[in-house]
């Protein structure tokens, strides 16, 4: 009257949308944001708004949790513990991470970095705790010895926040071309008066959090009994986990570790009232009903306990304990064949079960006649209780993927050759006035675009830069760069200044290129620079470390893949705009400047000096140059 539900091999094999991104539309949110950062100390890109920083930060650490979450409940297990790891490292002033990180090595069996681990927690609390009072308690200091500068500085700012409101409404009303609308100071004196009773606020607030014990907190509570059970003081975990429950009763796993506490004590009566606490909270807890089941089972309800073991494996297939205690429930049952299924199960699941083997041994030679598989479970028994009495583990283990290899060096590109190349993917058309042609050289930092934009000048065109930045040693013969190029979207309108010249913009920037400047279509024309990803990486280190700044936290070869993977849609979007694009490789330029000046040229109409723009490369200055193969 009961199987197991049949598993599909794998859900990757089904037809159909799963609702994921595409591959080529996926992205690693925190190696892209290293990578952001990188190029903005070497000085490509503008520095981020603070608050924009700060806003992107906080969302990639919320990205990152959410992920090292989906490990642990998919149980993969390592995967989600490096992970937090590395989350708790560097952040942790936030308690969610440690107990996150505290429950999957509990998972994993690594007890002996439990405690130290909430411990850990307990001090880094309490420290964020005394440090918040030692602030109010500054505040406190300072009304009482300067209240006359405090209400200046008070008022003065008020006056501030006025002027910028006024300025800004009479903007908007000259835009919506209206009356000004009258703004006046908020209703609100700051004077000795206002300072006393702000001084009382702080006062009390601080006494408030001096006077808080963190340790009193339900879910430390929880976790510091979940310890003393792990450890089997089992009615020292019981005052924890009694604590929390007055604190917060609907507390997430509160009455599901109550329960598991009472049934280690074999207080069974008291173990299904935390239970159905747990059930009540949430009725789909797969746990909660595996645990009624055998409560209900040691107390000789097995028609209940049958019940709750079924609902247990249906809300949880992947719970090897459930098929254990459905079997055995079944076999007082006297229901042998549907308790033979639940154990194979189970051994499925989990083959080094020993209780499971125990079972089938016994069901098999006394109840079913089948002396020969008797004997194949016994013999199975025995070599797990090797296995057992060596040290080995017996439950299933869980296998983390490496992280990925980091992909390497070359980057494709839509030509492979300065020959291919010279053939744009599409042409402006015979109507567009060479000098609306806004021209692009672009690439990577370090990938040569100094140098593009030193032959394109000696060639004949008229570049747009403001001489901002002055030659140094990563680049002797100038950067040829416009400060308004590096800006990140946040004003485009400048590009008009690049009718008929050469502007250079590094390649993450290009989508954000407007297509029209004043309702009119603007024409490109982009000669894209390419170089070895180890040569680029390699030479952007060396330029950080003359600059002394410290760059992305990246291993090079994880930052080229993120490099990688970037020009790749870069070289899409121009595709899909279909802009003229030249795609030059830095090693061709150094080897054989002439083909390369030639070709641009044609690229260019013909219209460039080829022996000057030649001329101007400098072979000496390829200093960093990928290993030989």
């Amino acid at each position: 009257w009961w199987t197991p539900p049949a598993p599909i091999p794998s859900w990757e094999e089904v037809e159909g949308e799963a609702g994921m991104h595409s591959k080529d539309k996926q992205e690693d949110p925190f190696a892209a944001r290293e990578a952001l950062r990188q190029l903005v100390e070497l000085g490509y890109i503008e520095e981020p708004d603070k608050n924009e920083e700060k806003a992107a930060g906080d969302a990639g650490r919320e990205a990152k949790f959410n992920l090292a979450r989906a490990y642990h409940d998919g149980g993969v297990l390592d995967e989600a513990a490096w992970r937090l790891e590395e989350l708790y490292e560097e952040s942790p002033d936030q308690p969610r991470f440690g107990i996150a990180l505290a429950r999957v090595y509990m998972r994993q069996r690594r007890f002996e970095e439990v405690r130290p681990l909430a411990e850990g927690m307990l001090t880094n609390i309490e420290q964020s705790h005394l440090e918040r009072a030692n602030r109010l308690d500054e505040a406190v200091r300072r009304i009482e010895e300067n209240p006359g500068e405090i209400i200046a500085k008070a008022n003065a700012h008020r006056e501030e926040a006025l002027q910028k409101q006024v300025e800004a409404e009479q903007a908007k009303a000259k835009e919506e071309k209206r009356e000004a609308l009258t703004i006046e100071l908020a209703d609100l004196t700051v004077d000795d008066e206002f300072l006393t009773k702000r001084k009382r606020v702080l006062q009390e607030a601080s006494e408030k959090i001096r006077g808080h014990d963190v340790r009193s907190a339900p879910t430390v509570n929880l976790l510091l009994g979940r310890l003393e059970a792990m450890d089997g003081e089992f009615e020292k975990a019981l005052v924890y986990l009694g604590t929390a429950e007055l604190a917060e009763p609907r507390l997430p796993g509160l009455h599901l570790q109550l329960g598991q506490t009472y049934l280690r004590m074999r207080r069974n009566e008291e173990a299904i009232r935390a239970f159905e606490k747990a059930l009540e909270i949430d009725p789909d807890n797969a746990e909660a009903h595996e645990g009624l089941a055998t409560s209900l089972a040691r107390l000789h309800r097995y028609d209940d306990a049958v019940d709750h073991a079924l609902t247990a494996v249906e809300l949880m297939h992947d719970m090897p304990r459930a098929h254990l205690r459905l079997g055995a429930t079944l076999t007082r049952l006297e229901l042998y064949e549907q308790a033979v299924l639940a154990f194979k199960t189970c051994l499925k699941l989990a083959p080094r079960t020993p209780a499971a083997h125990r079972y089938l041994a016994m069901l098999y030679r006394t109840k079913l006649g089948r002396a020969d598989l008797a004997s194949l479970h016994t013999l199975y028994l025995r070599q797990v209780q090797e296995q057992i009495n060596s040290g080995q583990p017996t439950g299933p283990e869980s296998q983390a993927p490496a992280p990925q290899a980091a992909a390497t060096a070359e980057t494709p590109s839509p030509a492979t050759s300065p020959e291919k190349a010279a053939s744009p993917r599409s042409e402006p058309g015979p109507t567009v006035d060479p000098g609306e042609v806004v021209t692009i050289v672009t690439g990577l930092p370090r990938s040569g675009t100094s140098m593009m934009m030193q032959m394109l000048v000696a060639g004949g065109i008229s570049p747009l830069t403001d001489g901002n930045r002055e030659a140094d040693d990563s680049n002797p013969k100038g950067y040829f760069e416009y400060d308004k190029a590096t800006q990140r979207g946040s004003d485009s309108a400048w590009i008009g200044e690049g009718k008929g010249k050469v502007v250079k913009i590094v390649a993450q920037l290009l989508a954000k290129l407007p297509t029209e400047i004043s309702g009119h279509p603007v024409p490109y024309r982009i000669v894209f620079m390419e170089r070895d990803l180890e040569e680029v990486v390699a030479s952007q280190r060396t330029m950080l470390d003359l600059q002394g700044r410290q760059g992305a936290e990246l291993e090079q070869a994880d930052l080229a893949a993120v490099f990688k993977d970037q020009l790749q849609k870069v070289h899409g979007l121009i595709e899909d705009r279909k802009i003229p694009c030249l795609v030059i490789r830095h090693a061709d330029a150094i080897r054989d400047a002439n083909s390369v000046a030639d070709n641009l040229s044609k690229f260019f109409d013909g219209a460039l000096d080829v022996a000057a723009m030649a001329a101007v490369v400098d072979p000496a200055l390829h200093r960093e140059k990928a290993p030989a193969n």
